[in-house]
């Protein structure tokens, strides 16, 4: 099995053909976020390794070879802050420095354990009583890069379990017990990558989430798509071998929507664009290209 990073640049390089204008407005979009120092910024003009993970991967998905300037000396600076970061941060740059083919060592694995919650999951703070589902996601896709499961996978797996709603959906975390698509779409993944697959009524409760407009809701009954919740539900449903060709064509123009010259949006709301969605777009675009290979 593919690692979780390898999965989704997989999908997201095959999105090339889907893009409104092809891949060069995506390329000058990426340059325009690119800082001096190296870093990629979200809706400022600050560098975020949150942010930069997610342009390292678009650089690889639209078929760059050598890293943007600046890009490496930025991710090794970053090495001096591991100890301060959140799981999230942390495990940015686990995957930014390993979509470069950067070296990660046994300091990574040594902090992510400190995430490990009283449960046995993983949460995006240390000393958490839970995990969430989100977090087991961040996890299991970095120590997937580091080479390096924690002890007691098993208990990482029932932690995401016992967030199980009803239908089959996942909430993210025990303090707000609602199953969600992205709660559900992390626990799904995560799952399967421990050698534990969901039960079929949770890509069933994933499928429902798909609207007329062919956008999926975060939540039953919401009735408005966003983007995260529709590449995620997809990636999860493709995972799973979920995911009709019907399913991936009807989210194209939904996607399409929310191009941004060259950027995509998270919502047809939102006016604005980043690289965390631009990457989004490119994986639900490259999931049709997927069904159809």
């Amino acid at each position: 099995m593919l690692t979780i990073r390898l999965q989704m640049l997989h999908w997201a390089s095959l999105a090339r053909n889907r893009l409104p204008e092809g891949p060069e407005p995506v390329r000058a979009f990426l340059e325009s976020r690119r800082l001096a120092g190296g870093g990629f910024s979200g809706r400022d003009d600050k560098p975020d390794l949150y942010y930069t993970s997610f342009a390292a991967d678009l650089f690889r998905a639209l078929g760059g070879d050598d890293p943007p300037p600046g890009l490496t000396d930025y991710l090794d600076r970053a090495l001096t802050g591991t100890a301060d970061m959140d799981l999230v941060h942390l495990c940015c740059l686990i995957r930014s420095r390993r979509s470069l083919g950067l070296a990660c060592d046994g300091r990574f694995a040594d902090r992510l354990a400190e995430f490990r919650s009283a449960d046995g999951g993983f949460a995006t703070s240390p000393n958490a009583r839970t995990g969430s589902s989100y977090g087991a996601f961040l996890a299991v896709g970095a120590w997937e890069e580091l080479d390096s499961p924690p002890e007691d996978i098993n208990a990482v797996a029932e932690s995401v379990l016992a967030l199980r709603c009803r239908g089959g959906s996942f909430a993210n975390d025990s303090h707000l017990r609602i199953g969600s698509v992205p709660g559900t779409a992390a626990a799904v993944v995560a799952l399967r990558h421990m050698d534990r697959p969901a039960d079929p009524e949770s890509a069933d409760w994933l499928s429902k989430r798909q609207l007329a407009s062919g956008g999926f809701e975060p939540v039953a009954g919401l009735g408005r798509a966003d983007l995260l919740s529709t590449a995620t539900a997809m990636a999860a449903l493709a995972g799973e071998g979920r995911l009709t060709g019907e399913q991936a064509e009807a989210a194209v123009p939904f996607v399409h929507r929310l191009y941004r010259g060259g950027g995509f949006a998270a919502s047809e709301d939102d006016r604005g664009a980043d690289c965390e969605y631009t990457w989004y777009a490119l994986l639900a675009l490259g999931l049709l290209e997927e069904d159809q290979a």
